[in-house]
């Protein structure tokens, strides 16, 4: 049955959880042969834009909950694992608390440096050294990279801590 309730557009027609997409042949099965399939044919690219537009929005808040976990990670260390390098060991005790305090504190998110909004890579200055910082998904084995880094029980998060002059 096509859609013609108020809010949605006419002659869209639903989609369902096998095709996870609109049902093209069954709408145009329904239209076959009346004056209204000259309508489908041109109503169809509005149709598309309303899946696109579902998309762009699942997409959306996909980024969303894997910024928010990114955050929590980097904030918390919950959720993954942080590593850092022979540099930034070498910053003595008090120079790694520093960092690690830089690093959880770190809100200058811009295109730049995070053009997927994801949270994931930051970098700044301490005691006249540059440091860089960034997350990786992997599975929760550790050996390949996550199919779906915003779901946490299907992703294990690595943070990387190092001097720029490592990269």
């Amino acid at each position: 049955m096509l859609w013609k309730t108020k809010g949605q557009r006419p002659w869209c027609f639903p989609s369902n959880k096998k095709t996870r997409g609109h049902d093209i042949m069954a709408a145009f099965r329904v239209l076959q042969g009346s004056p209204a399939r000259l309508r489908l044919q041109v109503m169809l690219p509005d149709c598309a834009g309303e899946h696109f537009m579902d998309k762009e929005k699942n997409q959306n808040e996909k980024v969303g909950r894997i910024r928010r976990l990114n955050d929590r990670f980097r904030r918390s260390g919950i959720g993954g694992d942080i590593l850092i390098t022979p540099g930034i060991q070498s910053l003595g005790d008090e120079g790694l608390q520093k960092v690690a305090a830089k690093v959880a504190e770190f809100d200058q998110f811009d295109h730049d440096n995070d053009p997927h909004g994801e949270h994931d890579f930051g970098a700044f200055d301490h005691d006249g050294q540059r440091i860089f910082w960034k997350i990786d998904y992997y599975g929760p084995d550790l050996m390949s990279g996550s199919e779906d880094p915003s779901d946490p029980d299907a992703t294990r998060r690595v943070l990387t801590i190092m001097l720029a002059s490592e990269y």
